[in-house]
């Protein structure tokens, strides 16, 4: 068996999905989304719940996100990292870039979240960014 096999349905993996919104208090009524928003919301949220359905995202007992890498030997050879919400010290770093530093502010979100170094996200695999992105744009988002 392949490590992101199936394992749940995806009715199970949308309420879990729906189950970590609520608690992250993340926005899902797209009805009072702009398109832009609720196209991007729904992107992420498909992203997501694929992850979930193969096991590559589990919301926790305690309230947070582990995400499995694929490419672990980019990612210092951890097999997993931990999320969890955002705090005030977060988006503190946050603003010590630029406005068209997008990218680096999304590194400085997912630092916060992850209680790793910045640095450590320039390593990983381009597959396992988006993923992890992912969760944090969501919940910037909303």
């Amino acid at each position: 068996m392949r490590l992101f096999e199936k394992k749940i349905t995806t009715e199970m993996a949308e309420k879990e999905f729906e189950r970590f919104c609520e608690s992250w208090e993340i926005d899902t009524e797209i009805s009072q989304m702009n398109e832009e928003d609720s196209e991007n919301f729904g992107r992420h949220k498909t992203k997501i719940i694929k992850a979930i359905e193969t096991g590559r995202i589990i919301y926790t007992d305690d309230d947070k996100i582990e995400y499995f890498f694929k490419h672990p030997e980019k990612a210092r050879n951890e097999k997993s990292i931990v999320l969890d919400r955002p705090n005030g010290g977060t988006y503190a770093e946050m603003d010590k870039f630029k406005k068209d530093e997008s990218m680096k502010k999304t590194y400085a979100i997912l630092a916060g979240m992850s209680k790793k170094d910045i640095s450590f996200f320039y390593g990983i695999d381009g597959i396992d960014f988006k993923f992890i992105s992912s969760i944090a744009t969501l919940f910037l988002a909303s």
